[in-house]
């Protein structure tokens, strides 16, 4: 059983490391399809900065801690949402949705 959990705990982990970027918003970004009319409280792709993104048709994404250490980040991209993961340099605070 604990082989089991330990190759789930591996297999996790080398999904979401697939999925993120450790720099700018180059590879690993993706951009949701909206109408438009994107907001973004802390002002854009900032992922050392806890931020909510809201857009029409009732969008509305916090950035998110995956794990200790990688977060989506969440942003506007030409007015639509966007979202970039992530690896935190230290932590990822999930109550303050930020990187550490």
């Amino acid at each position: 059983m604990r082989r089991l959990i330990g190759v789930l705990a591996l297999l996790a982990v080398f999904l979401v490391s697939c999925a993120t970027s450790d720099v700018g918003i180059g590879d690993g970004t993706s951009v949701v399809e909206s109408s438009g009319n994107c907001a973004d409280t802390d002002k854009g792709n900032f992922p050392l900065v806890g931020g909510k993104v809201t857009a029409s048709g009732g969008y509305e994404r916090f950035d998110t801690c995956i794990g200790a250490n990688m977060i989506i980040e969440q942003y506007c991209n030409n007015n639509k949402p966007a979202t970039q993961n992530y690896r935190c340099e230290n932590v990822c605070d999930p109550v303050d949705h930020r990187c550490y």
